[in-house]
């Protein structure tokens, strides 16, 4: 797990804070103690309120310190970097206008040229990969929408022809 925003996580230094507070607040009642003999019990609560004893089972301390976690969390903005299957979504756009009629000086058309590159391009498709074929002129269309299949998208290319458009 890994954090957007490493400055959120200054707000732990609130914690701290938070149970010394606890620490030092003093929750004595005035006792009117008519008798010496009382003494011993009012040095029996004093032991009782030692610091530490206060943080036992205090709730609402525990809720602050949650808060302060939880808002810290937030603003830490954690995230899980996981390495999911590389998958990606191939667009192949191909040009069936009149002008890829014309004749190129290795002797193959410009559409022919086109689809080897293609037939190329789907060749090289990883197991995870998807591919959408348009084929275009003076408008678009959607040949094959997204697939992995090798063999349908070779066939739509081979069914490829230029338009007079």
């Amino acid at each position: 797990m890994s954090f957007l925003n490493f400055a959120g996580l200054l707000f732990l230094g609130a914690i701290p804070i938070i149970v010394l507070l606890y620490l030092l607040k003093l929750k004595r009642t005035r006792v009117v103690i008519p008798s010496l003999i009382l003494w011993q019990k009012s040095i029996e609560d004093l032991i009782a309120n030692t610091p530490f004893q206060k943080l036992r089972a205090n709730l609402f301390m525990l809720l602050q310190i949650l808060v302060v976690l939880l808002l810290t969390l937030g603003l830490a903005r954690p995230v899980l970097l996981s390495h999911p299957l590389k998958k990606r979504n191939i667009v192949l756009l191909r040009d069936r206008s009149a002008s890829m009629k014309s004749i190129d000086k290795n002797g193959k058309s410009r559409l022919d040229s086109a689809k080897k590159q293609a037939r190329d391009i789907i060749s090289n498709l990883k197991k995870n990969d998807t591919l959408m074929l348009i084929a275009f002129d003076n408008s678009a269309s959607v040949l094959q929408g997204f697939t992995n299949d090798k063999k349908l998208l070779k066939h739509r290319i081979d069914e490829l022809e230029a338009t007079d458009r």
